[in-house]
């Protein structure tokens, strides 16, 4: 990632919305080419760039991401580092799980550990919650938790609401966020 001060002085973030928004750039940022001069050149990414959104495309994982000098970066890696002043040295995790959400509020930097203890339930999941599954053969919900390649088995039971109220208990005391398992807001 590029140091913080050059973002600052490039973009400008709004905590608040989570858009960044491309600042006005001096001539010192532009060189003089074969045919143009550094200052035709800056008058005319200004022209085009200047005050608005940057950062609009998404990647193949639904990220918004953008180019600065020629690096790819991550919008809300952007973001963080435009709102706390130091790069991220791990994930940047969004709390609500929606990716395009780069409001200061919606993001933590954590572990990868810390970022898969809030993923979104799985598109495959039938039951309705995470971690808790019907076992056909015995008749019975069953719930577990899975945390550091450790499975925690918590039980059969023949009651759906008794399997999602244990999972929902070991999820607290193994500090799962509070967001782990629910759609996207």
């Amino acid at each position: 990632m590029l140091p913080v001060e050059t973002l600052q002085q490039l973009l400008s973030y709004d905590p608040d919305t989570g858009l960044l928004t491309w600042l006005e750039r001096d001539v010192s940022w532009f060189r003089d080419t074969a045919g143009r001069r550094a200052e035709h050149a800056q008058k005319l990414w200004n022209s085009k760039h200047a005050g608005k959104t940057a950062f609009t495309s998404k990647d193949t994982y639904g990220y918004y991401s953008g180019t600065i000098l020629g690096q790819t970066h991550l919008a809300h890696r952007v973001a963080w580092a435009l709102h706390t002043g130091s790069a991220p040295t791990q994930q940047i995790d969004h709390v609500n799980h929606l990716r395009t959400d780069n409001r200061a509020a919606n993001l933590r930097e954590v572990d990868a550990l810390g970022n898969r203890m809030n993923h979104t339930r799985r598109r495959t999941n039938t039951s309705g919650h995470t971690g808790v599954v019907w076992h056909p053969t015995r008749g019975m919900w069953v719930a577990h938790a899975k945390v550091h390649s450790v499975n925690h088995y918590l039980g059969l039971f023949a009651d759906y609401d008794t399997a999602v109220a244990a999972r929902l208990a070991k999820q607290a005391e193994l500090g799962f966020h509070p967001n782990h398992g629910k759609e996207k807001v």
